[in-house]
């Protein structure tokens, strides 16, 4: 799965969501193989500016396992179950459109 438009830049103001489960007694894990967003200004990543945050578990209550920006080399998360959310959200200022990210999964 990726980013819209991927490889080709991302349009602002875009919200996506994934839910993945893996079979019963499984955990997921995914793996970025490329990553460009928006770079943020305050240095670290922040909801308010284009980003990946991943939730472990398969409502939006879920624990926090991360928040993702800027432009990352190729890694990997596991989640401690069986299911995960992934959102990618992008603000509506787009001065500084990138092409996203793709990604993998396996159980």
């Amino acid at each position: 799965f990726a980013s819209p438009k991927w490889p080709s830049e991302y349009p602002s103001g875009s919200r996506c969501s994934w839910r993945i489960t893996a079979p019963e007694g499984h955990r997921i894990r995914i793996h970025f193989t490329s990553f460009v967003l928006e770079t943020h200004s305050l240095g670290h990543c922040n909801e308010r500016f284009d980003h990946v945050k991943l939730l472990d578990g398969g409502t939006t209550n879920s624990p926090n396992i991360g928040l993702y920006c800027g432009k990352q080399s190729a890694f990997h998360v596991t989640s401690s179950g069986r299911d995960m959310i992934v959102q990618f959200l992008s603000n509506n200022e787009g001065e500084q459109a990138r092409p996203g990210f793709h990604a993998m999964f396996d159980f």
